[in-house]
């Protein structure tokens, strides 16, 4: 009988974020840049150049973007997001309306993260700069205060997903 000893090594889940600014544009609005993180990773679907989005390119409907990563280990992941490109005849888009925010940053003991959607139900995940998930919650007030004691000082990403809206932000703790 032959006994063959070794170890296991336990590689983490890669985590991939893609966020856009915008969920819904104007087909004449200029291109702009989405966020992949980690970065150097690759953007594809109608409409894009690297890492832009052009509405014009894109035309009329419904577009399925998607941020794919490799790692050094060889881990991959994608994460993708819907962008809406109207013809917009007469209709103005407020680009300013956010999913969420985040206060105060940088913050010591706990964070709120208001709710800006009309959705109830914005699902929340918050990754440490290594893309571990650390909290994960489903927004049903306007205010919701989350405790960060447990967190070691550093940058925190916090991803915030609605039906058809996905943002990415990050936070402080200090």
């Amino acid at each position: 009988m032959k006994i063959v000893m070794g170890f296991i090594q336990s590689i983490p889940f890669l985590v991939v974020i893609l966020s856009t600014p915008y969920d819904t544009v104007c087909i004449n609005d200029v291109p702009f840049d989405l966020n992949g993180f980690p970065l150097n990773g690759v953007y594809s679907g109608t409409g894009m150049t690297g890492a832009t989005f052009n509405p014009v390119i894109a035309g009329d409907g419904n577009f399925t973007i998607t941020y794919s990563y490799i790692d050094t280990n060889g881990c991959s992941n994608i994460d993708s997001t819907m962008i809406v490109v109207d013809l917009c005849n007469g209709i103005i888009y407020n680009k300013s309306n956010h999913l969420i925010s985040v206060y105060p940053n940088p913050a010591n003991n706990n964070i709120i993260i208001e709710n800006n959607s009309i959705n109830n139900n914005v699902r929340v995940s918050i990754y440490n700069i290594q893309g571990n998930l650390l909290h994960k919650e489903i927004l049903i007030n306007k205010k919701t205060v989350i405790n960060i004691n447990t967190f070691a000082k550093g940058m925190y990403f916090i991803k915030a997903e609605s039906n058809a809206c996905i943002k990415v932000t990050k936070f402080i703790k200090e």
